[in-house]
């Protein structure tokens, strides 16, 4: 493998409908993106630590971390299904201030948003995501082969839609 991480995630960006492909068979088309997201966001980060074994490329390296994210992914998703009951509730909105909640309630509102953000279109929940993690929209841009203009543009509607789908759980 090469030393050189650009290429690493070069490698990685040029992966990314394979993962998107074996995710739709493992967990359907409708999250799909999401969970390859997840995959996408692990190896990167490896990558960009270089902790990738030299032994390994990064194809191989991106499946194993594929089947350990889906085996995760697909236990998340259940514990989620198991408390949307909840975090639909009005108890979530009964208390606003963020400081004074309990653990449930703040697990309440964690579950919210995420719920909210399945809904996002799936390129803008991957940048929201990658921006949360830290991520400069040069980086995402890099590794996503889109402008950085495209990045911004859809990054700000995806804080948009995603107060809008917030606010539509109150």
């Amino acid at each position: 493998m090469s030393d050189d991480p650009q290429e690493s995630l070069k490698k990685l960006s040029e992966l990314i409908p394979r993962l998107v492909r074996m995710a739709e068979r493992e967990v359907g088309p409708q999250e799909a993106e999401e969970l390859a997201a997840e995959v996408i966001l692990t190896v990167v980060r490896h990558v960009q630590a270089g902790r990738i074994p030299e032994a390994a490329s990064v194809e191989a390296w991106a499946i194993g971390v594929f089947k350990k994210e889906a085996s995760e992914y697909k236990r998340k998703t259940r514990r989620l299904e198991r408390a949307l009951p909840l975090a639909l509730s009005e108890q979530a909105v009964d208390n606003p201030d963020p400081s004074t909640w309990r653990i449930e309630e703040i697990e309440v509102a964690r579950l919210t948003v995420e719920k909210a953000l399945r809904f996002l279109p799936p390129r803008q929940r991957l940048i929201l995501t990658l921006r949360l993690r830290e991520f400069a929209h040069e980086q995402i841009a890099d590794l996503l082969g889109i402008s950085i203009d495209t990045v911004d543009r859809e990054f700000k509607k995806a804080k948009v839609h995603l107060v809008q789908l917030l606010r539509l759980k109150q």
